[in-house]
């Protein structure tokens, strides 16, 4: 997980209670709220140590929740579409009712949502799911740097050696296929830079040939969960929805 360069100053001191009066009653409501709060997030989440930079869709879609989770308190119901989406557990839905209840503050209400919501997606297929979403960024993070038919050349050799997955053993067949002609160096060290350890060798090998790699990769989650836990606190949700409402 990330940190959040704040980026309030004296200019947004109580701007943000007025902002989202006017966003309540819909008087001067920015249809680019969202894209405010995506620009915001990408200017101020820095991420940490080995942790990917997020893409551009990571930081869409942490924006889109903010924002369906800003709707929803200010609203003070779920939004209309999203009663079945998994944004809207049962705990998440009363906790929208009791922020309205309560008067709690919108920034101290969208924090916990998120709490609430990172808990479930961590809880998700417990060991399982956790093993088929670091695969998943496995086999996403191979197709930006290179193509299916090559994963399927590396996969097929791999699979020809002993079931030890470690990343000497994914080296070994990279160097030979490099040796043999069917791969150029750029490839080999664009393999070297996905598998950069034996754990991430280890998903790899577990899960090729088993599934769909386009498939498989297209749910990976990405970096927009780490974004969203940097997120759920109040003073992070003050910073970045009162930038956002004035940008």
């Amino acid at each position: 997980m990330g940190i959040w360069k704040s980026g309030l100053s004296s200019k947004h001191e109580g701007n943000l209670e007025e902002g989202l009066r006017r966003m309540r009653k819909g008087e001067g409501y920015d249809l680019h709220f969202q894209e405010n709060l995506a620009h915001i997030i990408r200017s101020s989440y820095q991420p940490q140590g080995d942790e990917k930079a997020p893409s551009h869709d990571d930081f869409f879609e942490a924006s889109k929740i903010l924002a369906v989770y800003l709707s929803a308190c200010l609203a003070g119901q779920v939004p209309r579409g999203y009663e079945d989406s998994p944004l809207f557990s049962q705990g998440q839905s009363g906790l929208v009712y009791r922020a309205l209840d309560d008067k709690w503050p919108a920034d101290q209400a969208v924090a916990e949502l998120l709490k609430l919501y990172l808990e479930s997606e961590q809880g998700e297929g417990g060991v399982e799911g956790w093993r088929e979403d670091q695969a998943r960024s496995v086999f996403a993070a191979l197709l930006k740097v290179t193509t299916v038919d090559k994963i399927n050349t590396f996969g097929n050799a791999l699979a020809t050696s002993a079931p030890h997955f470690a990343r000497n053993n994914a080296i070994h067949h990279l160097d030979n296929l490099v040796e043999k002609g069917t791969f150029d160096n750029e490839t080999r060290m664009a393999f070297r830079k996905v598998l950069k350890s034996d754990m991430e060798s280890m998903f790899f090998g577990d899960f090729f040939g088993k599934v769909d790699i386009v498939s498989f990769a297209s749910q990976a989650r990405g970096e927009k969960d780490a974004i969203l836990k940097a997120m759920a606190e109040k003073s992070v949700m003050q910073d970045a929805l009162s930038r956002a409402i004035l940008l």
